[in-house]
């Protein structure tokens, strides 16, 4: 079995007895592969295990953020990637997707991104009785913007709701980005 050994503020792969490869049990760290897909483990001494015994880079999914991926590599350091926005955020299941700010038309008749971390929501079409426009959050974190009076169905273009004729010769966009709207 092999194991990471820290020293220092540095990792270097060390090779280790294990009682349980003695007693004929074979113990595999927490670790999965799609084929010819990248490498994971759910923690750094699984993923720096992986790495050395196939000598590929490790993705270590305990460590992965909206805006950071780590990778044990082979020759017993790690790598992150770091960003400033969000690269990726959670699907309903739980699942890592990439942020796309493409809007899309919801059954309800509503607009919203295809994924975005925030959960912007754009009103469809709707009477004059409504108020929301666009609503950004969740929970106790939910901020939303209305509109009074009617709403035309939105014209979708990528990013970009436009709402036609809001008010004579006035059409209202509203433009979806990684973060939130404009």
């Amino acid at each position: 079995m092999v194991t990471a050994a820290a020293l220092a503020g540095t990792v270097a792969p060390v090779a280790v007895p294990s009682a349980s490869a003695s007693a004929g049990v074979a113990m595999e760290p927490a670790a999965s592969a799609v084929p010819d897909g990248p490498l994971s483990a759910a923690d750094e001494a699984s993923a720096m295990a992986l790495a050395y015994r196939t000598r590929k880079p490790v993705a270590v999914t305990g460590l992965t953020s909206e805006t950071a991926l780590t990778w044990a590599l082979p020759d017993g350091t790690f790598k992150s990637e770091l960003h400033v926005g969000p690269e990726r955020t959670r699907d309903e299941a739980g699942a890592w997707v990439a942020v796309d700010p493409m809007l899309e038309r919801k059954s309800d008749g509503s607009v919203a991104p295809k994924a975005h971390p925030r959960g912007l929501w754009l009103s469809g079409a709707r009477g004059a009785g409504s108020d929301d426009l666009v609503t950004l959050g969740r929970g106790d974190e939910r901020a939303t913007l209305g509109w009074r009076g009617a709403l035309p169905e939105p014209v979708l273009d990528g990013t970009k709701a436009t709402y036609p004729e809001v008010k004579p010769g006035v059409d209202l966009v509203i433009d979806a980005g990684r973060t939130g709207f404009q």
